[in-house]
């Protein structure tokens, strides 16, 4: 309970910056204490609570712009066989504690492909990524690069939308491309689940591996991580429900439509090529960003780096959001 509570403080300090532009002020201080607290855990792209901050997003617009479609997912999402074994007994808390049973669905619909990792028969972990070279001008021309694998998230993205449109597939084999729909949709906004880095220091045949394999600090008397669950952490660390509410809800009042451009473009490898560019020049500095393989002697990060870095998630998770939603409207 005390680690909840403190991790709440941190959140609400955050939020309380965010809102009023205060990020420059103390807010070093306050990242210091969240990534401490909770961002040295297992996560995957954007950790749980941020897939599901991007799920409550897109219920909050459908909601409010699309109530047809919001019910027409809400009905398929309980055709999911996971529905009656997991999420019936969690959708019936939530609603004894006020909570809406489509906003309940949404959430947990888009964590359902990383909940899932543990069963090799429904999982397929290719599926969240696709690992664009970068090669930054600087590097020698002894280092390689290495083409995408052929099944990736582009791919898996159009499979499964393809299974959602089909009258012929069976319900619950829609319900699962719906699920993977909404995940994808948010692994697409990650930076790091686009691209991998080749460079002297990441001179392998997989590169950095989208910044799992990049150490680095954000202190000096900061723990040892690595690139990726940096940034998968960067918009929320606490894992419950009323935390991922209450994310969501800031995110879409501060990101509102009009300050996000190209919001309304559909096209799902554009939204890859957009977080491509943004590993490029926010991840890794334009290959300036300096870190090591080794867990030992790793390099801290510019004092500015964590600030940017949740500015631009916070940007790319309501971003996730919107478009899922906007995605689903012409879907139903």
């Amino acid at each position: 309970m005390y680690h909840q509570v403190k991790r709440g403080l941190y959140l609400k300090s955050l939020s309380f910056l965010s809102r009023f532009g205060l990020r420059k002020i103390g807010s070093r201080l306050f990242f210091i204490g969240l990534f401490v607290i909770g961002c040295f855990v297992q996560s995957f792209a954007w950790n749980k609570p941020g897939h599901m901050t991007t799920g409550a997003i897109a219920y909050f617009e459908l909601k409010a712009n699309s109530p047809d479609t919001l019910k027409k997912v809400v009905a398929l999402l309980k055709e999911l066989p996971d529905y009656e074994t997991h999420w019936k007994t969690i959708v019936a808390d939530r609603t004894a504690q006020g909570d809406d049973e489509g906003l309940v669905l949404f959430a947990y619909a888009a964590r359902w492909a990383d909940d899932i990792r543990g069963n090799p028969a429904e999982h397929r972990g290719l599926w969240h990524y696709i690992n664009y070279p970068f090669k930054p001008d600087s590097e020698p021309g002894s280092v390689k690069t290495v083409e995408p694998a052929n099944d990736n998230i582009e791919k898996a993205f159009e499979y499964n939308l393809g299974v959602l449109k089909d009258p012929k597939r069976s319900d619950p084999e829609r319900a699962k491309a719906l699920c993977w729909i909404f995940h994808l949709a948010g692994d697409a906004h990650q930076p790091l689940h686009t691209v991998s880095l080749f460079s002297s220091v990441f001179n392998t045949a997989e590169g950095d591996r989208g910044g799992t394999r990049f150490f680095v600090r954000v202190t000096e008397t900061n723990a040892t991580t690595n690139l990726h669950s940096l940034w998968d952490g960067a918009v929320i660390g606490a894992d419950n429900f009323q935390s991922v509410k209450n994310r969501a809800t800031i995110l879409r009042n501060f990101y509102n439509r009009a300050k996000l451009k190209h919001l309304d473009e559909p096209d799902f490898k554009k939204w890859i090529a957009e977080s491509f560019e943004l590993a490029k020049e926010k991840v890794y500095l334009n290959g300036l960003l300096k870190g090591t393989q080794e867990q030992t002697k790793v390099e801290i990060l510019p004092p500015e780096y964590v600030n940017e870095m949740k500015a631009v998630a916070e940007r790319r998770v309501a971003m996730a959001g919107y478009r899922l939603a906007d995605l689903l409207k012409i879907s139903f």
